[in-house]
C-alpha cells in the first residue's frame, strides 16, 4: 500500500480526493492507504495521534466526482486520538486490513432489499452499497468493533438480522414526528439499554435526517443485534450489541461532538476505547 493524502476542500467543508486520481494510482496496481495530511490536524484544532494510537478505518462518501469526509464527522474522529485511514470503494476489504474499528457513516445510496420487510425483487448494488456489504462482513469476521450512523447503522441492521422499513411512518404510534429536518434538536431519544444509559444518559435530544427506519423488534430469527433506544414514536434510535462491539445509531452525532456535545463526543470515545482493546489484544 501506498500513502496518499486527502486533501481539504473549503467550498465542500470536507477533505477530499478526486476520482482521477484515485484511478491514477489504481492504474498503477497499486492499492491507496488513504490518510490525513500532518497540516490537517492544526485544521481541525486537535492534536495529531500518538505513533501508538489505533487506527479506526472511515468509509469514504461521494461529492461529485470526488470521495469526501466531512469536517464534523473528521474532527469528532479525531479528537477521540486515533488515526484515520480512509476506505473506497475500490479495495474496500484490503484497505480495511491492519486497522482496529470501523466507521460506516451516513449517506444516500439503495441498500439490498433483503434487508427489508417487505423485500422486492433484488438489484444489483451499487459500488457504495457493496462497500458497505464488504466492510461490515469483513469487520464481523474479524470481530473488530464497529459504529454505524444513520444509514450506515442501517446497513449493519440489516447485515445482522434486524429489518428496515422503508419509511418511518409504517411505525404505528400515536405520535407523529418529523424525522427528515435540518433542525439541530429535532426530537428526543429515551435510552432503555443499562449501558447506553451510562454513556449518554435516560435521554437526550438529537438531530434527524432519514426517511428509512429500523423496524421496531429485535426478535428476527437469528438476529444479533438489540435495540437500545427509541425516539418517542417508537422509532428505533440506537441498537447494538455490546459482546461484539457493535454500537449504532440513527442521528448524526458528529453534528454536536465537533462543537463540544460531550453525550456526542462520548460515542467516537467509545469507539476508539474499544480499537485500543482490539489493537492490545
Amino acid at each position: 500500500m501506498k500513502k496518499v493524502s486527502l486533501r481539504y476542500d473549503e467550498v465542500l467543508k470536507a477533505f477530499v480526493i478526486s476520482n482521477d486520481e484515485l484511478k491514477q494510482i489504481n492504474d498503477q496496481q497499486i492499492i491507496p492507504e488513504l490518510v490525513l495530511p500532518d497540516s490537517a490536524y492544526p485544521l481541525l484544532h486537535v492534536p495529531a495521534p500518538t505513533e501508538d494510537a489505533p487506527t479506526i478505518a472511515f468509509l469514504l462518501g461521494r461529492d461529485g466526482d470526488s470521495y469526501s469526509a466531512d469536517w464534523n464527522y473528521i474532527r469528532s474522529i479525531a479528537k477521540s486520538g486515533v488515526k484515520i485511514r480512509f476506505i473506497d470503494y475500490v479495495h474496500p476489504n484490503t484497505e480495511l486490513t491492519g486497522c482496529d474499528g470501523l466507521i460506516l457513516p451516513g449517506g444516500a445510496f439503495t441498500s439490498p432489499e433483503r434487508y427489508y420487510i417487505d423485500p422486492g425483487e433484488e438489484p444489483k448494488l451499487s459500488p457504495r452499497a457493496f462497500a458497505y456489504v464488504v466492510l461490515i462482513r469483513q469487520a464481523l469476521k474479524a470481530k473488530m468493533p464497529i459504529l454505524g450512523i444513520c444509514a450506515g447503522g442501517q446497513m449493519v441492521a440489516g447485515e445482522c438480522g434486524l429489518k428496515l422499513y422503508r419509511n418511518q411512518n409504517y411505525i404505528n404510534g400515536t405520535v407523529k414526528i418529523e424525522h427528515k429536518t435540518k433542525e439541530h434538536n429535532a426530537h428526543k431519544v429515551f435510552v432503555s439499554d443499562p449501558s447506553l444509559k451510562q454513556m449518554l444518559g435516560s435521554w437526550l435530544w438529537t438531530n434527524s435526517r432519514h426517511n428509512e427506519s429500523v423496524v421496531p423488534d429485535d426478535a428476527f430469527p437469528g438476529a444479533e443485534l438489540k435495540i437500545f433506544a427509541h425516539a418517542e414514536d417508537n422509532v428505533p434510535e440506537a441498537w447494538g450489541n455490546w459482546e461484539k462491539n457493535i454500537l449504532c445509531v440513527q442521528w448524526h452525532p458528529e453534528d454536536g461532538a465537533t462543537w463540544g456535545n460531550h453525550k456526542m463526543q462520548a460515542i467516537y470515545n467509545w469507539l476508539a476505547k474499544k480499537a485500543t482493546e482490539y489493537a492490545n489484544q
